[in-house]
């Protein structure tokens, strides 16, 4: 199957959404009518929050986000998907970790200095017995600064019983850890009869359904109000690969919703293969508000700091489970992936991470190096890191 670089799957409002940002004399039509005392406030934001688009610029024609040098822009048509689908703008890698080191630098200036930690990380150590990978997973509740550790995280090799393919994720719980705890549990096995029951489908719509139906399911439970934000690498072995590259027989699917986040280490360089969904990109906030809600502090309704995630039912008219989805193929130039939540991201650029591990022998010192940096750069949030090094011969 031809595979998109980059696939959003959206709300239903994607037509309304993307008509008010080419067409600027709608906007106000698109905003909902709201009475009492918030709408002077909300139409404040909304003004600002419009003004921020505006100066991004962004071109219809720029639709890949990865680097042309470094990706092939396969083809798709995106017209099948056009009620529900929309390609989200453009990352671009190089700017995005300049800003994120910036940002970084000025975290790191207003802490005061302390001793390093020393902490014995839950580790979870799994090779391919085939050597064409080798993981490693390293999490650390942080108890200087959490009480309860809220992470999950799932690895699964020869996924579907099929050799070579591999499953890894990571689900960053709030509010409590039991929509965390739900999917590290159950999140693959949806994924997995998915599958099977639909073969021949794109591998998007089928992880587009394992999130739309694992958020109604957490949901729907009673007793919980959690929610988790979720990193998800699926590793697909190609049955037909191309005769011209042989090479090109693994796609990697990266799904995510809130700011747990994927990086590819390809040739040394770091490209981010996910999306993050936060209360400040001016994107996702002008989707927040179209439906009703606000942002305020850079947070969903003043509380919540990322804009989509699995569970939150009392947000869920704002707060979507609908997951971006990167597709790349595997090349020989890939060192490693990388998957965290942002209690590693918080405190380090893509390009620093792959920069810190780009001579680890094994996926586990990798994964390890990373945990101790985060904790020795004072992340104050729990830590999960799951690392792959693909073994090439």
């Amino acid at each position: 199957m031809n595979c998109s670089n980059f696939i959003d799957f959206s709300d239903n409002n994607n037509e309304q959404n993307t008509d008010s940002l080419q067409n600027p004399s709608k906007r106000n039509q698109n905003l909902p009518n709201q009475k009492g005392k918030s709408t002077d406030l909300k139409e404040n934001l909304n003004k600002t929050l419009y003004d921020k688009i505006d100066s991004l610029n962004i071109s219809n024609e720029s639709k890949d986000p990865l680097p042309a040098e470094n990706f092939k822009n396969n083809d798709v048509n995106l017209k099948k998907y056009s009620k529900r689908l929309s390609v989200p703008p453009p990352i671009n890698t190089v700017d995005a970790n300049l800003i994120a080191q910036k940002s970084l630098n000025e975290k790191l200036l207003s802490k005061i200095s302390s001793p390093t930690i020393n902490t014995i990380p839950c580790i979870s150590n799994k090779i391919d017995p085939n050597g064409k990978v080798s993981i490693g997973v390293s999490v650390d509740r942080n108890k200087k600064y959490r009480r309860t550790m809220e992470d999950s995280h799932s690895v699964i090799n020869n996924f579907c019983d099929v050799d070579g393919q591999l499953y890894a994720a990571i689900f960053d719980g709030h509010a409590g850890k039991q929509a965390a705890k739900w999917c590290g549990e159950n999140f693959h096995e949806i994924l997995k009869d998915l599958l099977s029951k639909n073969k021949g489908r794109p591998t998007p719509d089928t992880l587009n359904e394992t999130f739309l139906t694992s958020d109604t399911l957490i949901s729907s439970l009673e007793k919980s109000k959690s929610g988790c934000t979720a990193i998800v690498a699926y590793i697909e072995k190609l049955h037909n690969p191309s005769e011209d590259d042989t090479s090109k027989s693994y796609n990697l699917y990266c799904s995510n919703v809130g700011d747990a986040r994927a990086v590819l280490v390809r040739n040394g360089v770091a490209v981010r293969l996910s999306y993050d969904h936060k209360g400040e990109d001016p994107f996702e906030a002008k989707r927040v508000i179209e439906n009703g809600g606000f942002i305020i502090n850079n947070r969903v309704n003043g509380v919540l700091a990322v804009t989509r995630a699995l569970g939150d039912s009392s947000m869920k008219k704002v707060v979507v489970g609908n997951p971006y989805i990167s597709c790349t193929p595997l090349l020989p130039t890939d060192d490693f992936l990388i998957l965290g939540c942002d209690g590693l991201w918080d405190v380090i650029s893509d390009q620093d991470a792959a920069d810190l591990i780009c001579n680890s022998v094994c996926a586990q010192i990798a994964s390890d190096k990373l945990l101790q940096y985060a904790i020795d750069n004072f992340s104050t949030d729990n830590i999960s890191i799951v690392v792959i090094k693909f073994n090439h011969t």
